[in-house]
């Protein structure tokens, strides 16, 4: 099944901006289809699986890491995970939760060390699975989710007309879409003569009493300022890694500043970083 807009489209998380003496919302939105596609638990005859594989299954995990835990631009590959962590350090993780990944405080011990196992490779603890033959008519399969995964060309571009990533002006007094713009950009595409796509984006922008709309986000990098009124680039420069947070605007002495955390990595799949990056918007 195709699912448009997908689980990472429509209107950014990360927050829109308003400006309250016109009435008019700002937010960055999302063009991207996802593949859904479910798979049997239990699909081939006397399979043999471990308890681990089994709850890595029936908890989810596939949905992002994948069935072959090997993961994507997005979500970490889970294999050959003794050469990067240890076991408590995964226990901690499933237990806890880490950055996109939740945690699961009521997994009870013995699953969590089942679970681990699996993640380990540890060959124990194999049970085996009905062969469907033998299958009640009365039993249903079991299906469960294949994983997230996008729906791209042969280019590993989405797989849908752009714009991919858009900034959008809303009337809130009426409705109305003022102006809409690509947000974001493929320098490889535009070297081919085809306009600005968008890309995919997290985070959202800030409006300015000064008529400026500031917004980092992009998977190119940027940090980029618009005029509020029309949607024209104003003015942009390539952060040393992903501007994935709302940017944040203060006065000292009179002048006025814009900071903005260039964390990167997160579901857009760019480079990680540890910068925050100020900027002095320049007077008239």
């Amino acid at each position: 099944m195709v699912q448009l807009p997908g689980t990472r489209g429509g209107a950014e998380w990360g927050g829109a901006s308003v400006d309250p003496e016109t009435g008019i919302l700002y937010v960055n939105a999302n063009e991207d289809a996802m593949l859904i596609r479910m798979s049997a638990l239990d699909s081939n005859n006397n399979k043999t699986v471990s308890k681990g594989e089994k709850i890595y299954t029936l908890n989810n995990c596939t949905m992002c890491h994948g069935a072959d835990r090997g993961g994507d631009k997005v979500f970490p590959s889970l294999t050959n995970l003794s050469g990067r962590l240890t076991e408590d350090q995964v226990g901690r993780v499933i237990r806890f939760g880490k950055g996109q990944m939740p945690p699961f405080p009521s997994i009870t011990n013995q699953d969590k060390a089942d679970l681990i196992n699996f993640l380990f490779d540890k060959k124990n603890n194999s049970i085996r699975t009905k062969n469907k033959d033998a299958r009640s008519k009365n039993t249903p399969i079991r299906y469960v989710h294949d994983g997230w995964k996008p729906l791209r060309d042969q280019n590993g571009y989405p797989g849908i007309k752009p714009p991919w990533g858009t900034l959008n002006a809303i009337d809130l007094n009426s409705g109305n879409i003022l102006w809409q713009v690509p947000l974001g950009e493929y320098p490889e595409l535009l070297s081919k003569g085809i306009p600005a796509t968008g890309t995919a984006n997290m985070g959202g922008c800030v409006v300015t009493a000064g008529g400026l709309v500031m917004i980092g986000a992009t998977k190119d990098e940027k940090f980029r300022i618009f005029d509020k009124d029309s949607g024209k680039l104003l003015w942009e420069y390539k952060l040393p890694a992903g501007g994935y947070a709302m940017p944040s605007t203060y006065s000292i002495e009179s002048k006025q500043y814009i900071v903005i955390a260039a964390g990167g990595g997160g579901k857009v799949g760019s480079k990680s970083g540890d910068a925050y990056i100020a900027f002095r918007l320049k007077e008239d």
